[in-house]
């Protein structure tokens, strides 16, 4: 299974896997089922402090 995933030989008998995305998402999937991956999401403030995020735009901006 591993080696059809990486594109190796596979066993006899065994059609291997020759699409580029496929095989990406198989080898997510075995990560995530043997391997014990997870996917985690952190959400964070931007500023520590809870003060609002201020985006200053000046002259020199506009020149890029």
């Amino acid at each position: 299974m591993v080696a059809t995933i990486l594109g190796r030989d596979p066993p006899p008998g065994i059609t291997p896997i020759t699409d580029p995305k496929i095989r990406a998402s198989f080898t997510d999937l075995f990560a995530r089922a043997r391997m014990g991956w997870q996917t985690t999401v952190k959400n964070e403030i931007a500023n520590a402090d809870n003060r609002p995020f201020v985006y200053v735009v000046n002259k020199t901006d506009a020149k890029l």
